[in-house]
């Protein structure tokens, strides 16, 4: 199976230099603002406002005998690893998103980064999110300290399928929040690790 890395093709047409008309100028100068408006996080302290969980901290199981380990995330303190049931345990939240590959919208539940990054001590830092495949991409701090951007490991109510990017995948809020529409790259499927940015 091949992973996508995150990296979509241009599909703008060739360049011309004729005049277009000016509702296609407006049009193009709300998507600039929009994808300009987006790129405030780097290099800048985002706001941390209160995430809506779909519950709190759960009483977490031990890993049972032979159980894989789903998701690991390397810290100050050492490598922290957890099975999908200590993943679930985790305060959780849901939204709907359109999954930028697959163009289809689907309720996900999951882990914020933001929690994530907490528990590992690298919370307000770039993280760096890893891949089955070894594929890697950065998360900066302002996708994820103000935005419920998540570990999912549920869509619609049923585990993430390997033909839908699953068992987990980064999850960006797209669907409330416009200045996430495009981004892609930070939508990383299959996703295994978690440290933070070179």
């Amino acid at each position: 199976m091949t992973l996508n890395s995150g990296v979509f093709p241009d599909n703008h047409g060739p360049t011309t230099r004729r005049s277009r008309p000016l509702p296609l100028l407006i049009a193009a100068a709300v998507a600039a603002s929009a994808i300009g408006g987006a790129l405030w996080w780097k290099g800048q302290t985002p706001a941390t406002p209160e995430f809506q969980y779909l519950h709190g901290q759960l009483t977490a199981p031990p890993p049972a005998t032979g159980e894989e380990t789903a998701f690991e995330i390397t810290g100050p303190s050492g490598t922290q690893r957890f099975t999908m049931a200590q993943l679930r345990a985790m305060p959780a939240v849901r939204y709907t998103a359109t999954q930028p590959q697959l163009k289809r919208t689907f309720e996900y539940t999951g882990v914020p980064l933001r929690d994530l990054a907490d528990r590992a001590g690298l919370n307000g830092q770039d993280l760096r999110i890893i891949a089955d495949d070894d594929f890697a991409s950065t998360v900066p701090k302002g996708m994820y300290m103000p935005y419920p951007t998540m570990l999912a490991y549920e869509e619609d109510g049923h585990e993430i399928s390997t033909a839908h990017k699953g068992p987990l995948m980064v999850v960006l809020p797209n669907g409330d929040h416009p200045e996430l529409k495009q981004i892609y790259a930070q939508w990383v499927w299959f996703s295994r690790s978690m440290k933070t940015a070179p």
